[in-house]
């Protein structure tokens, strides 16, 4: 067991959506002087602020007290600021509620992601436990819930450096920042070059560069209709769902650090996407693991991130390089051209390698 320490200089932000609800107390606290306007550089490259895309961006006055107050909403002075901080990775949440000590949660909301992850209730009596466990009262709870600490990953909340966004649409962000240490658990005996595909189903497709191949799927959950619980259930119904993916995600980022010397991965685009992809991959945070999360992650764990162009990558045969559309159907790759077969997933990761290796030939 490996006892090295690596620090870096970076902090780790992770940015969050306001809910319309809270726009007029986001508001106060600008008209009031407790959020202050931060002047950012007209040209993105300068800007050291990554992620949200502003028309104002504010800080807190020194000397406002910020905590959060439960898994949806930062107190800020005397005001409820409503986002979906329960949203943040495992080592991230658990820094922010270790440093908030009157922070109160659901008791309760363990024993329901373990019934919903395990499978074996019957959806009607899922949907009774959750009811039951949505209308509990809050109580402080300061240990984390619905999270697993990696062990690897240990960041600290620097609640002085939390930023609010308004977009040119009108729309509230509040970014929180986080200094992150990575403790490496295991001395890697081999390390090699891994690229990945990410999807819903298998959530990640890993690839090594000596052929070495491994699947993870998302795990299957029993779970209600959401349309038929009501309001405060439907909330704790979002809440596994997200959680359950998350501790998914996760094992991917703990295999990857564990084996990879850099990380080859797609640059997807969001416009490029199907629109229910988004929708599935955010509910179950796959987008945000593989938009945000990945990067932040590797970079704590100082492996590098290489984001390869993403056209054609489950249509281009690695062999041959003939490039069809009728070459995939559904998870199934088949060459029109030199008859190559393979899982389309693994393909993708092939076509990922070839064109990592072969920029780094154009660099050597």
């Amino acid at each position: 067991m490996s006892n090295s320490l690596s620090r870096r200089n970076e902090p780790d932000r992770y940015d969050t959506l306001v809910r319309r609800s809270s726009y007029p107390a986001v508001q106060k606290l600008i008209a009031g002087g407790t959020l202050r306007p931060v002047v950012r550089p007209s040209n993105e490259k300068d800007d050291p602020i990554k992620g949200v895309r502003a028309v104002a961006t504010y800080t807190l006055t020194p000397g406002t007290m910020i905590q959060a107050a439960d898994p949806h909403h930062l107190m800020i002075n005397d005001k409820a600021v409503e986002a979906d901080l329960y949203k943040l990775p495992s080592h991230a949440y658990i820094g922010l509620v270790s440093a908030s000590p009157r922070f109160v949660d659901l008791p309760g909301v363990t024993k329901a992601l373990e019934i919903v992850r395990k499978g074996e209730t019957p959806p009607q009596q899922v949907k009774a436990f959750l009811e039951q466990v949505a209308h509990q009262s809050l109580q402080i709870d300061l240990v984390p819930r619905l999270v697993k600490s990696t062990q690897q990953f240990t960041a600290f909340w620097q609640p002085g450096q939390t930023l609010i966004h308004r977009t040119a649409k009108g729309d509230f962000f509040v970014t929180l920042q986080f200094k992150v240490q990575f403790r490496a658990l295991f001395q890697a005996t081999h390390r090699e070059p891994i690229a990945v595909d990410v999807g819903l189903h298998p959530l990640t497709t890993a690839l090594h560069q000596s052929g070495n191949q491994r699947q993870f799927c998302t795990t299957s959950l029993t779970l209600p209709d959401h349309r038929n619980l009501t309001l405060a259930a439907r909330r704790l119904y979002d809440r596994l769902i997200y959680s359950s993916g998350r501790q998914d995600c996760e094992q991917v980022v703990a295999y990857l650090v564990q084996r990879a010397s850099v990380v080859i991965a797609e640059h997807l685009r969001l416009n490029d996407m199907d629109r229910g992809y988004i929708e599935k991959s955010r509910a179950r945070a796959i987008q945000d693991h593989h938009f945000a999360a990945l990067s932040q992650y590797l970079n704590a764990a100082r492996i590098p991130l290489d984001r390869e162009d993403s056209g054609y990558t489950s249509i281009e045969c690695p062999k041959c390089r003939h490039v069809d559309r009728a070459n995939r159907k559904g998870r199934t790759f088949e060459c029109r051209k030199c008859g190559h077969t393979e899982d389309a997933h693994l393909v993708a990761c092939r076509n990922l390698l070839h064109r990592w290796q072969r920029t780094q030939r154009r660099v050597a």
